[in-house]
């Protein structure tokens, strides 16, 4: 595949959701392997072997690790914090206040120290604040949005951000970002041994996530890893490739193969050797007009250089096709289909791909 083809891919692939995107990359890996895969909307991706034996991800987790400690932690911004305390590690100093409590919640930002982050208790919404008019101006912004309006206020630390993606102990991607600086992943010498240990310390003191992001927040550049100039922020047990750097795809494809592998191991499946696909079989259901949908998602395959063949005459609700071309594109084809084709989205429920 050339250069170009590839970034052409890449470019396309971004514009897809964060969990598709993470899914497209799990689906290109499994079918280099040799495997049939399974999509469903929402970034579902699931596989069988020949032995009955499978593998399911949403997004690139593994969707079968799904436990009470990341369904807490999914729920609330506060949940890790409280089992981190207890294992010792440095977290942020936190209160939850009513939405309309902006003066008690003031006093405490001003014992605290600005600037504080304002968030909602599910942390969708948040904004960094350095002033009571700015601290009132959050608080008053979550009151008039949906309920409930508990708001969590914490103190931030501004010496920058390290964000850990983890598969157990094992790093998988590490990205520094220094004040007014973009982003940057670091090489494994360039990432601090102490604040490995407390990222590693992190994830394991939360119960139920085996792959997870840690997200920490620094006070200055070269930290010494204490209470005092370092605080974990955030315990993810839904990361996304994305985050780490929108032109790594090569960063991001390590880190799905070591997810793939870890998660086969786990569940006993021996994965065959990497090879070069160039043509699978499309199999879409749950279409509602065949005919249409076909001829919207030849449109499709054709912009990413793929010849589209139709197996079958179209059938009721389902439609078997082969794609020739790149892996990555069939993968993208099947993205495309859950998503909708044509100017009136036609979509399949659920779309299988096999090498041929």
């Amino acid at each position: 595949m050339s250069g170009s083809t590839m970034a052409e891919f890449e470019a396309r692939a971004r514009e897809l959701s964060a969990a598709d995107y993470d899914r497209w990359l799990i689906v290109c890996h499994l079918l280099d392997r040799g495997m049939n895969v399974h999509l469903l909307p929402g970034g579902v991706a699931f596989t069988n072997s020949e032995a009955g034996k499978g593998m399911a991800f949403l997004g690139m987790s593994s969707a079968s690790t799904t436990s009470f400690g990341g369904m807490a932690m999914s729920r609330r911004v506060t949940s890790a914090w409280p089992l981190l305390e207890e294992a010792g590690l440095p977290v942020p100093l936190w209160r939850a206040f009513k939405a309309t409590a902006a003066k008690t919640a003031g006093r405490f930002a001003e014992e605290a120290g600005y600037p504080v982050v304002v968030t909602t208790e599910k942390g969708e919404r948040f904004w960094a604040v350095e002033s009571q008019d700015q601290l009132r101006s959050a608080m008053e912004r979550i009151q008039a949005g949906p309920k409930p309006h508990k708001t969590i206020i914490r103190k931030k630390l501004t010496g920058g951000t390290m964000r850990f993606l983890l598969l157990e102990d094992r790093p998988l991607l590490v990205m520094a970002q220094q004040p007014d600086a973009a982003p940057a992943l670091l090489r494994d010498e360039d990432i601090s041994p102490g604040l490995l240990r407390l990222a590693q310390q992190a994830l394991r003191a939360v119960p139920g996530i085996e792959l997870g992001e840690v997200l920490m927040e620094l006070d200055v550049q070269n930290p010494s890893a204490t209470k005092n100039d370092i605080q974990v922020v955030q315990v993810n047990p839904a990361p996304s490739l994305r985050v780490y750097g929108k032109e790594e795809t090569a960063s991001h494809q390590y880190a799905v193969r070591a997810v793939v592998e870890h998660h086969a191991e786990e569940e006993g499946i021996s994965l065959p050797a990497l090879q070069s696909v160039d043509m699978v079989r499309l199999e879409c259901s749950g279409l509602i007009v065949p005919e249409e949908f076909y001829e919207n998602v030849s449109t499709a395959a054709a912009a990413l250089g793929c010849d589209l063949a139709l197996e079958d005459v179209p059938a009721e609700e389902s439609l078997s096709m082969t794609s020739a071309g790149a892996a990555e594109a069939s993968a993208l084809l099947a993205s495309t289909a859950l998503t909708g084709v044509g100017s009136k989205k036609h979509k399949a429920h659920m779309v299988s791909v096999s090498p041929v």
